[in-house]
């Protein structure tokens, strides 16, 4: 969705269902002068195993500002155009808008998870998500972080303390 030249959002997939991706910019939401941009993937804990979450990962580019030293005259300026707003591209003629992206393409650098932050984020979770049993989620096994004894046992309801009395009220 375009709302404007700064404020896109680029989703892939079905809301809120496994493997969906939402890419937008975070920067203009929290008001930041600094470009931050964030993705967010949607995964089900039952299936996120590591090379699960390998495998929803989008092919992401981080279009890099260093262009070629010997770039130089209109290539440059629209480069530097493009590299800003990416909806220029569109704008050029087939054959030129094929050069630039090749040129573009040469500053970009694919953006991969890496397992160790993989594992930090399931860590995270199991640290915050108290209701969240360790054993639902794939990897959880694989992670060394220490699980509170309070958040494996089993938590009593008003309803099971008074049926334990002996009284029902409804």
């Amino acid at each position: 969705m375009k709302y404007s030249n700064e404020n896109m959002t680029e989703y892939l997939g079905v809301r809120s269902s496994h493997g969906q991706v939402k890419l937008y910019n975070k920067a203009l939401e929290r008001g930041l002068e600094s470009d931050l941009t964030r993705l967010e993937i949607t995964v089900d804990y039952e299936r996120c195993s590591w090379g699960e979450f390998r495998r929803l990962f989008p092919v992401v580019l981080d279009n890099g500002s260093q262009l070629p030293d010997d770039l130089n005259g209109t290539d440059y300026v629209l480069c530097m155009a493009c590299l800003e707003h990416a909806e220029y591209l569109q704008a050029l003629p087939f054959r030129r808008r094929k050069k630039i992206e090749q040129l573009l393409a040469t500053t970009a650098q694919n953006v991969q998870p890496d397992e160790l932050s993989y594992k930090d984020i399931l860590a995270q979770i199991l640290y915050y998500g108290k209701d969240i049993k360790p054993e639902m989620w794939a990897d959880f096994h694989e992670i060394d972080a220490e699980i509170p004894e309070e958040w494996t046992k089993k938590k009593t309801k008003m309803f099971d303390e008074i049926k334990s009395c002996g009284q029902f009220q409804i």
